[in-house]
């Protein structure tokens, strides 16, 4: 009974914190990462799939792309009302820590989801029993491993992406990290052994670099170069099959 009434306290204080930041708009970062997670699928045949902690706009992307249908999961109510209404997609209110619905999936994608939720073996577990067999799981997640991040420890500067604090920003060259609840980082090496070693087979990884509109041209360009190498990318991209259910 205790650990029920914990689970809800907690569930009810991520709404509140998701609420306050919820992405209804696609910002600079997402329109790059969209482009490059559209390129890894358009070929995939794809009847039904499932958008985990879904931006609508992305989801929209998706299914006009692989033309199918799709669900879409936000813990954010505000996020969902921003959607279009559409008879191709459906969309579920619903915390992504406990992904359960009654129907499989040729593929799910979860863009930058996994970081956000502090039990990822249940939520891989979760995945999984969602995918049809030799499903497609489509991922985007930070690196903690980037490049920016290990020159930032040489430093001794708090890593990009995983700031402790929600009021104090604890990178000096950063100047939005401390809002976005990163609680499970992974780099391109952890990444990829976690999905091997729940039975997923990697088929393609791209990195990509973050920022937002207004930095200065040195600065992107410098995000940009480092992406170059998928291991030192701010971002990882990948798609992978699901090969042992």
């Amino acid at each position: 009974m205790k650990n029920t009434k914990n689970m809800e306290k907690t569930y009810k204080e991520l709404k509140k914190f998701y609420e306050t930041i919820s992405v209804t708009k696609l910002s600079e970062s997402d329109k790059r990462r969209l482009k490059i997670m559209v390129e890894l699928v358009k070929d995939l045949k794809i009847k039904k799939l499932l958008d985990v902690g879904c931006i609508p706009e992305m989801t929209e992307t998706f299914v006009n792309t692989l033309k199918c249908e799709g669900v879409g999961i936000n813990i954010s109510k505000k996020v969902l009302r921003s959607a279009r209404k559409t008879k191709k997609i459906k969309y579920v209110c619903a915390d992504a820590q406990y992904l359960s619905l009654n129907e499989k999936f040729d593929l799910i994608v979860c863009g930058e989801i996994l970081e956000h939720l502090p039990d990822v073996d249940d939520f891989i577990y979760r995945v999984k029993k969602l995918l049809n067999p030799n499903g497609y799981l489509l991922l985007t997640i930070p690196n903690l491993a980037s490049l920016f991040n290990r020159i930032s420890l040489l430093f001794g500067w708090q890593p990009r992406g995983l700031n402790p604090s929600r009021k104090i920003l604890l990178n000096p060259f950063t100047k939005y990290d401390y809002n976005w609840g990163h609680v499970s980082m992974f780099t391109h090496y952890s990444i990829k052994k976690f999905l091997k070693e729940n039975g997923f087979k990697i088929l393609k990884i791209r990195g990509t670099y973050g920022g937002h509109e207004g930095e200065g041209k040195l600065r992107k360009f410098i995000r940009w170069f480092m992406s170059l190498k998928t291991s030192f990318a701010e971002q990882l991209i990948i798609l992978a099959q699901l090969t042992i259910s």
